[in-house]
């Protein structure tokens, strides 16, 4: 009876498995259609990846045991990875709109009016996409630093948890991880002229 029950128990966890896989599967199939789902899409991909790494480092806060763990070190390659492939998606689109706006500008078909709408809504997307970019790049960059940060989160913990207690190593923990934390979100800076990011973008050195 119990051996049967196991199986069940094992058939339904598998079942539940392969539905969420192919459910992701299917959402991640669907390709946009449009250059406004492109971007948009893109910029749904992005911000997803930060929070899944603010999510990952701030784990590490509550579970110390965690720190420098297979799990997390493949959370934050996946987050790296995803990061490097939005930023290159982020210069297809803007070469794209480049492409765009000279097309806009030579197409006989619209009034001058409709071409300043078009040529105002790919202005539009052009510094959205060029925002994004500088974010990931930003983004990536400080993530390169932390597996030495990991060290010295775990240096920290120890040590405090040796002389003053879990209490107080789980407090300089947090504190820690939450600078670092700041990091993965904060802005770039003042953003260039989305054309000279275009530029740069779209013709890699």
């Amino acid at each position: 009876m119990k051996k049967h029950c196991l199986t069940l128990l094992a058939t339904a966890l598998i079942t539940a498995s392969t539905h969420s896989s192919l459910a992701q599967t299917d959402q991640y199939s669907e390709q946009p259609t449009t250059m406004r789902m492109r971007v948009e899409s893109m910029h749904t991909r992005h911000a997803n990846a930060v929070t899944e790494l603010v999510g990952t480092f701030e784990s590490l806060a509550a579970d110390p045991s965690l720190i420098s763990s297979k799990e997390v070190v493949a959370a934050i390659d996946l987050g790296d990875r995803s990061l490097k492939n939005t930023k290159a998606a982020c210069a297809s689109i803007l070469k794209t709109l480049e492409a765009k706006v000279k097309s806009i500008e030579s197409e006989p078909s619209f009034t001058e009016d409709q071409k300043a709408e078009l040529l105002a809504a790919v202005e539009s997307m052009t510094t959205k996409v060029a925002e994004v970019s500088m974010q990931c790049a930003a983004t990536i960059k400080h993530l390169e630093g932390s597996y030495k940060a990991m060290a010295k989160w775990r240096t920290i913990f120890k040590t405090y948890l040796d002389l003053d207690g879990e209490a107080k190593a789980k407090e300089q923990l947090k504190a820690s991880v939450d600078e670092f934390v700041k990091g993965l979100t904060a802005e770039p800076g003042a953003f260039d002229a989305p054309a000279k990011v275009s530029t740069e973008e779209s013709n890699p050195e």
